[in-house]
């Protein structure tokens, strides 16, 4: 490893596991959006700024603009976690690995947007953007990256998203979320007073298994 990229790696390691102690649930990211802000700005970037759903940006290279061929690169990873604000968000190092809360999933990829955006900078005639969005997890639904996809002001010409869990695996293909509510009822089903009649329970327990027989 030469001296750039141990200098890289060092970074990556000691923001990790700055991120990784603040808690992020999904629509509570706000804290972990300032520490990125604050990351970037010492990095250099310009435009370091918040956008109206809390998503963090940073402009790596300006590059060129689509009237001149070039689409913009973005590089992106999410804020929030899976884990509740009140799950004690401790580190440990357990023979030379990082353990405890949002270190896969996605600190680590986090802290590390600012070493991918220099290591491309300069790669490309391309405009390059870093990007740490909000609401990707759980209810979330993407909230955060299709914000951002809609309200950039210049088409996008590759999207790559970083997720720590996946260390050594590529993806090609755009992932999605589609979410249904629904509502099941039935005439009765009480265990004492009705229980011959159908429950509103049993219904819901066969459209899961509907849906699990399903060809994916």
């Amino acid at each position: 490893m030469n001296d750039r990229a141990q200098t890289f790696a060092s970074v990556v390691v000691s923001r990790t596991a700055e991120i990784t102690v603040i808690p992020a649930p999904t629509g509570a990211e706000a804290a972990r959006a300032a520490l990125v802000s604050r990351w970037w700005r010492e990095d250099g970037w310009g435009g370091v700024h918040e956008d109206a759903v809390g998503n963090v940006w940073a402009a790596v290279q300006p590059g060129e603009t689509h009237a001149s061929g070039g689409g913009a690169i973005v590089l992106a990873a999410h804020l929030d976690t899976v884990f509740p604000a009140d799950l004690p968000h401790t580190l440990q190092q357990q023979n030379g690995r990082m353990v405890g809360p949002s270190v896969g999933d996605d600190s680590v990829a986090l802290a590390s947007l600012s070493a991918v955006g220099a290591l491309l900078s300069g790669t490309t005639r391309r405009s390059v953007w870093l990007l740490a969005t909000v609401g990707e997890e759980g209810l979330g639904n993407l909230r955060g990256i299709m914000a951002a996809l809609d309200g950039f002001a210049s088409p996008i010409e590759a999207l790559l998203v970083l997720e720590g869990n996946y260390l050594g695996r590529v993806s090609a293909i755009g992932v999605g979320s589609i979410r249904w509510r629904v509502r099941v009822s039935a005439p009765g089903g009480h265990a004492w007073e009705a229980s011959e009649v159908p429950s509103a329970v049993h219904v819901a327990a066969d459209i899961v298994q509907a849906i699990a027989r399903l060809a994916i």
